[in-house]
Formats: structure tokens, sequence, C-alpha cells
């Protein structure tokens, strides 16, 4: 009876133990810490190492752990959801077309198109905003912001100019 508890006692500190409602999780696991146990004491006695010397179970577990992983197991990413598709050549080459430019000078001064996008709205009323920038492929006019270039409807070219 000693025997038993002596090796309950070593298990104590290495269990792979988790919390499971259902028994045969539980008796699986013990299998395993049984089963690590035996091969740590078959391995002490085949190796003939001095008794100070003797690497603790702990230590055992870990290195057979670390090395089946290396053996088996595959790398895992933190990355949750679907893997980003590359973005298409269609649409990177639409990014090198399509930028704002200012319209031709006439007599010194810019020629005005009227906004395309205050022009066709839906959300809110439409409105006639006559602008200086025109997109370089489409060549329609655009309220662009100065500072962020992005498409700002609400702005005139008053504010842009001035």
């Amino acid at each position: 009876m000693r025997f038993v508890d002596k090796s309950d006692c070593q298990l104590s500190n290495v269990e792979c133990f988790r919390k499971s409602v259902k028994w045969y999780h539980k008796f699986f696991f013990h299998l395993i810490d049984v089963s690590m146990l035996n091969a740590y004491n078959i391995w002490l006695v085949r190796k003939d190492i001095e008794p100070t010397k003797n690497p603790k179970l702990r230590e055992f577990v870990y290195n057979v752990a670390n090395q089946l992983l290396e053996e088996y197991g595959q790398p895992t990413t933190n990355i949750k959801g679907r893997l980003p598709n590359p973005i298409p050549d269609r649409i990177i080459e639409g990014y090198s077309r399509h930028y704002p430019v200012h319209t031709e000078m006439v007599n010194g001064q810019r020629l005005g198109k009227e906004c395309y996008v205050c022009n066709h709205t839906t959300k809110r009323p439409k409105k006639r905003t006559c602008v200086n920038i025109i997109c370089n492929e489409c060549k329609i006019g655009l309220c662009v912001g100065t500072a962020s270039g992005t498409t700002t409807p609400r702005k005139t070219s008053k504010i842009i100019s001035g």
C-alpha cells in the first residue's frame, strides 16, 4: 500500500487535471498522469543517474511535452475569424488612376464644376456646389478637403481656396 501512496504523492505535484464534469475526462487525464509517472520511473532505472542529480518528475513531464510538441505540434496563430483576402489587382489599379486634381486654368482662373456628390445625393437635400477639384479619371467635380484628402460634400470651393 505504501507504493500507491507514494505514487499519489508524486502525481499530486504534476497532475494535468482539468476541471470537468465528465467522469471519462477525469479518468483519461488520470491515465496520462499515471503513464507519465511510469515512464519516469522506467527512465530512472535505465539511466543509472546519481540520486542527487535526478531530474524531478515535473521537469521530466515538461521535457516530454516539449519533445512531443516539437515533433508533432503545429504552430498556431492568434488570428480569429476569416483570413483577409489579398486586394485584387483591379482595385489597386483603380487607386493609382483615381485621385483629385485641380481643374484647368483659363485666363488666370480655374474652371468651376458642380460637385457630383452634392448634386446626386439622396440622404439630404441636393445643392449645387461649384468646385475646382475633379477626379483625374472620371472628370467629375468633387468637394475634397485640403488637409485630409477625404471627400467632404459640405465644403464649398470658397472654403477650400480661402
